[in-house]
């Protein structure tokens, strides 16, 4: 089990990484080449400031997924600071969609400019993957609220 959880946590680090790197070397360039090639300023500034609002969410989220990770190795999974990790987890995630959203002007932008309807899909599903995965972590609050009070009820009848 910690074998599982370490190589997890090196995965999030990994991922980290890989989102910094996006984040710090391509989002302060996006404005100025978006403006020159689809002439739209505020979809290029909608898009860059979607960007930043998406990588720090995912920052924000993956240091949750830590202390989530941390709760699980602790053998604390049920209990309320799991579930109160989860819902946190849930709206980070929930504004890295919302960031993401924000980014669709441009790629709408850039598939009539391209005359490239598959650029649109892949943007819908930038935003997609995240919204699936907030709805995810949703049912997943329940579940885990629901076990934590039938744990609760067992506890106070023992």
């Amino acid at each position: 089990m910690k074998m599982r959880i370490w190589l997890l946590k090196l995965l999030l680090i990994a991922s980290v990484i890989a989102i910094g790197a996006f984040g710090i070397g391509l989002i302060p360039r996006f404005p100025v080449v978006m403006v020159r090639d689809y002439q739209w300023p505020i979809a290029a500034w909608s898009f860059t400031l979607g960007a930043a609002v998406a990588v720090v969410s995912y920052w924000l989220a993956a240091v949750i997924a830590w202390r989530l990770l941390d709760c699980i190795t602790a053998n604390a999974a049920f209990t309320q600071r799991a579930v109160t990790l989860i819902i946190r987890l849930k709206w980070a995630v929930g504004t890295m969609a919302l960031g993401l959203f924000a980014c669709l002007p441009e790629w709408y932008r850039m598939a009539d400019q391209e005359d490239g309807p598959g650029l649109m899909v892949i943007g819908l599903g930038f935003f997609a993957i995240p919204a699936i995965v907030w709805l995810f972590l949703a049912i997943l609050q329940q579940l885990w609220t629901t076990a934590l009070a039938y744990k609760t009820e067992n506890d106070m009848t023992v």
